[in-house]
């Protein structure tokens, strides 16, 4: 009896982290017929690509593969929430949050390989974002306030940029950014926020401990706001931060729920979020962690 084929579609960003290179994709695909995959290499050049991509080959496809950084996977995420069909994360983008937190170290082709024929399937929860009768799903964080700026202002440049590049647009951010007042509310109260990280999981930009005794399967979101009544403050914030010691600061408020919403406190005040690093949109907004899932492929 003939055995039948388990097919891959391999979408990879060539522009994310420090490049993906064709000739390496070429080796993968290689490697993959050898152990009789049929493999659909796909380029995308847009991050919000990785979305179109997997709903045009839904159908002709098993297992979807993602080589590129957090935003590319978050396209996709869009597309396979809530499906049987898994999705197989490489790691090449610039922070890399969901590969560090899941310790996903899948640098070579015979890892890749192993990790696809394993076949290891574990089920996550997403969270949720609502905002102008749509939603968007999200496997790390939303962010609300400064680092929505930040992003904002770093994807107007095109092409490959590393974390030199992201930490100069921050700095510049805190120069020019007015930091407006929003309010964060939740079943049994709310709090009045000028910078907001709604997490998924307990790191942030890359390898950032903001959630301690936080795990990616809890169902539960991590709130952590920081008041910022000066811009100076913005210094003793990402000192706190690269020691992961947020929670000793006063002004930084770190709690779990499960639902909120997030308003500006003067409506006629843009205030923007993120969502898993890329641009989001404008408050008002819901965030949620309800019954969501995404199926992940393992080492």
């Amino acid at each position: 009896m003939t055995e039948i084929k388990k097919s891959i579609l391999l979408i990879y960003n060539p522009m994310a982290g420090k490049g993906v290179k064709l000739k390496w994709i070429q080796e993968l695909c290689r490697a993959f017929e050898e152990k009789n995959f049929e493999v659909l290499p796909h380029p995308t050049s847009e991050v919000e690509g990785a979305f179109d991509i997997c709903n045009e080959f839904y159908d002709r496809t098993d297992i979807f593969m993602v080589i590129g950084g957090d935003g590319t996977i978050n396209s996709a995420l869009q597309r396979l929430v809530n499906q049987e069909k898994p999705l197989v994360v490489v790691p090449r983008g610039t922070a890399n949050i969901f590969g560090n937190v899941l310790n996903l170290k899948l640098r070579k082709i015979e890892e890749i390989v192993k990790c696809v024929e394993g076949f290891n399937v574990e089920t996550f929860p997403v969270g949720k974002v609502k905002y102008e009768s749509k939603s968007i799903y999200f496997l790390l964080m939303a962010g609300v306030g400064f680092d929505a700026e930040v992003v904002k202002r770093t994807k107007k440049r095109k092409g490959i940029f590393n974390k030199f590049f992201f930490f100069k647009s921050s700095l510049k951010t805190l120069r020019d950014y007015d930091f407006p007042q929003f309010k964060v509310d939740f079943n049994g109260g709310g709090i009045l926020s000028k910078f907001c990280i709604i997490s998924n999981v307990s790191m942030y930009a890359g390898k950032f401990r903001i959630c301690k005794d936080f795990e990616l399967k809890d169902r539960k979101l991590c709130v952590c706001s920081f008041d910022w009544e000066k811009k100076s403050r913005g210094i003793v914030y990402f000192y706190y931060l690269l020691r992961g010691k947020l929670d000793r600061l006063e002004d930084v408020k770190i709690f779990e729920l499960e639902r909120c919403r997030i308003y500006p406190i003067d409506h006629k005040s843009t205030v923007l979020f993120q969502i898993d690093g890329e641009n989001g949109g404008k408050l008002p907004i819901e965030v949620s962690m309800e019954s969501d899932t995404i199926k992940v492929l393992l080492p």
